[in-house]
Formats: structure tokens, C-alpha cells, sequence
């Protein structure tokens, strides 16, 4: 599992594994200590209570782990090359295909500017614009021409 900054497209690993054993760990701990101290003592409900506490916590990790990554991820944390916040969690096929997409949009932007590059040199090099750029000429130099009459008379 990867989260990816939703501004940028920068993606980093996120272990699920990791959060299994964090979250899992804290659970199971919790679970023993309720268990060893006594805290559900009298109820008559102890040692079901006890587990349910150790078996929960890996359990809802892996149900809702995905769930887990976006709370934990929203809450802050900057992305290192342009320190936004926002994040969403993908797993690892569609980040590939993500960052295959943008590399496939890189490329056509690419050829386009090319493309549109070689339009232009032949637009330039048209006897259309040629006439036009000769006009342009005449019309500059007529109206010099008339400037300078108008000067002297």
C-alpha cells in the first residue's frame, strides 16, 4: 500500500504490516494488562472481555487498515518535494499505473509541442505570410513617406 500526495503525484510506502504491529501490539498489550490487573474483576465477563481486547486489534487493522492509513496520513503530514497535506491511500498496481499515465502524458505533450512547433515554422514560411510581411512593409513605408511630405509642407 502507497499513499500519493493528491497536488503533486509524490507516492511513499505505507506498511500495512507495520500498523498491524503497532496497532495489534498496543492491543494485545492492552488486552494482557486488562487481563493481569484485574480490570474486568467480578464482572463475569473477564476473560472473553480479554480477548476480544487482543483478537480486536489485529482485527480491525486488517478490515480497516485502509481507513487507518487516510485518518493517520490526513492529519498533517507534508509531502517532501511540495509540503502539502492532502493524501489518499492506493495500492501499489495503481500508483504504477499512475505514474505510467503521467509518463504517457509527458510524451504527447511532448510531440504536440513538436508538432505545433514544425506548424508554425511552416506558417512563417508561407507565401501567405511572406505577402503579408511585404504589405506590412509597403504600409510602414508609405505612411514614413507621407510623414515626411506632411513635414515639409
Amino acid at each position: 500500500m502507497k499513499i500519493r500526495c493528491r497536488s503533486c503525484g509524490h507516492s511513499e510506502p505505507v506498511n500495512k504490516e507495520l500498523l498491524l504491529t503497532v496497532i495489534g501490539g498496543a492491543m494485545a498489550g492492552a488486552g494482557f494488562f486488562a487481563w493481569t490487573s484485574f480490570l474486568f474483576a467480578g464482572t463475569g465477563f473477564a476473560m472473553p472481555l480479554c480477548i476480544a481486547i487482543v483478537v480486536g486489534g489485529p482485527a480491525l487493522v486488517i478490515k480497516y487498515g485502509d481507513q487507518i492509513v487516510d485518518f493517520l496520513v490526513n492529519k498533517g503530514y507534508a509531502c517532501k518535494k511540495c509540503n502539502d497535506t492532502n493524501w489518499m491511500s492506493i495500492s501499489e498496481e495503481a500508483d504504477l499505473e499512475l505514474n505510467r499515465y503521467k509518463i504517457d502524458e509527458k510524451s504527447l505533450k511532448n510531440t504536440l509541442n513538436r508538432s505545433l512547433a514544425k506548424v508554425n515554422l511552416r506558417a512563417s514560411n508561407s507565401p501567405f505570410q511572406q505577402l503579408n510581411s511585404f504589405l506590412d512593409q509597403i504600409v510602414s513605408v508609405y505612411f514614413y513617406s507621407v510623414l515626411l511630405i506632411s513635414e515639409n509642407v
